[in-house]
């Protein structure tokens, strides 16, 4: 199947566009993943503010890391073990 450019953004040879301002459930996760900043050792994901509404892949990636980190629930974040 071919991929289809502008099925989630507008189609500009120099820029990343997406139109409109509203809150679309089904592009969440590709808009997340396209707006994400990151090089070979780092990267973060693009998400909107807390509160809104759908699945979120939220975090920041390393490169080279391997130990496991915990959720602390009564702290709310994260810490290493």
């Amino acid at each position: 199947m071919p991929k289809i450019a502008d099925k989630y953004l507008a189609v500009d040879p120099w820029k990343v566009v997406e139109e409109g301002f509203g809150f679309d459930a089904g592009r969440n996760r590709v808009s997340e993943s396209i707006f994400s900043l990151g090089n070979e050792y780092m990267g973060v994901r693009g998400i909107r503010k807390k509160g809104t509404a759908g699945i979120h892949y939220w975090g920041v990636t390393l490169t080279g890391c391997s130990k496991k980190a915990k959720w602390n629930k009564a702290k709310g974040r994260l810490w290493s073990s």
